[in-house]
């Protein structure tokens, strides 16, 4: 946890924040991470939206439909 302290001097603000370093790599890793889960999602997204425009919603149900039924590994 990170605490900020302000005091005042001859009229200014003086900001002193207290805490332990930041390690940066690992926060590049951690976003990193986020934006290849974000970019997956999109694209799983626009998978769905150019299949269903391409064969309809009734051919996306069928074979939800068909997945929900087959044994799971088979």
């Amino acid at each position: 946890m990170r605490l900020l302290n302000v005091t005042y001097s001859d009229g200014q603000a003086i900001l002193n924040l207290e805490g332990p370093p930041v390690n940066w790599a690992y926060a590049l890793e951690t976003l990193a991470i986020y934006l290849l889960v974000a970019a997956v999602i999109v694209a799983l997204v626009a998978f769905i939206v150019i299949y269903v425009k391409k064969k309809g919603v009734g051919s996306l149900k069928r074979s939800l439909e068909g997945a929900r039924r087959s044994p799971a590994g088979q």
